[in-house]
């Protein structure tokens, strides 16, 4: 979230926005999970939301921070994809786990 951004639905619209082109209505959002991470000297917290609907199509619109833009099944995820993340894909999300920890 940016200053001045109340809650983590501004963030992620304005996210979508800005990374891949999409509009998203804050109430289009489902939240699935949360991950706390540990990345040695700081923590985060990773929300994680599904859109149930948006508009306009997916694009790549900032092309020197993505290399490519694809739909893939979480049981066939690329193998750059961010450790924390396919944790989550799966081990967490399939199984219904709204909490998980990383890293710890």
């Amino acid at each position: 979230a940016e200053l001045g951004e109340a809650v983590a639905f501004e963030a992620l619209v304005r996210e979508a926005r800005e990374e891949v082109g999409v509009d998203i209505a804050p109430d289009a959002l489902r939240f699935l999970h949360v991950t706390h991470r540990n990345h040695g000297t700081l923590a985060y917290f990773g929300l994680y939301f599904e859109a149930t609907q948006w508009s306009g199509e997916p694009a790549i619109m900032e092309p020197e921070k993505c290399g490519a833009l694809e739909w893939v099944s979480p049981a066939a995820l690329p193998e750059n994809t961010v450790p924390f993340t396919r944790d989550m894909l799966t081990q967490h999300w399939p199984n219904g786990a709204a909490f998980a920890e990383w890293g710890w």
